[in-house]
């Protein structure tokens, strides 16, 4: 049977719940800041696509709630 061992952390923000974990002995500190610095660019890559996702269905909201001009009309 295989079986490891693992160091977890759990961490309550903000009424929000997050953890990770990692082997010991096969990661040393500079592998877990390197990994959370992996997770942080993920993150901030999702935060970037959120923000253009938004702006975009603002966009097209503002688009369809627009009057249509003559141009358009005749056209």
């Amino acid at each position: 049977m295989n079986q490891k061992m693992l160091c977890h952390f759990e961490m309550m923000v903000n009424e929000k719940y997050y953890q990770f974990s990692f082997q010991p002995g096969v990661v040393n500190f500079e592998d877990l800041d390197n990994a959370l610095m992996a997770f942080k660019a993920e993150i901030d890559i999702l935060k970037e696509k959120a923000i253009a996702a938004e702006a975009e269905a603002a966009q097209k909201a503002k688009e369809d709630s627009s009057p249509a001009t003559e141009s358009e009309v005749v056209a």
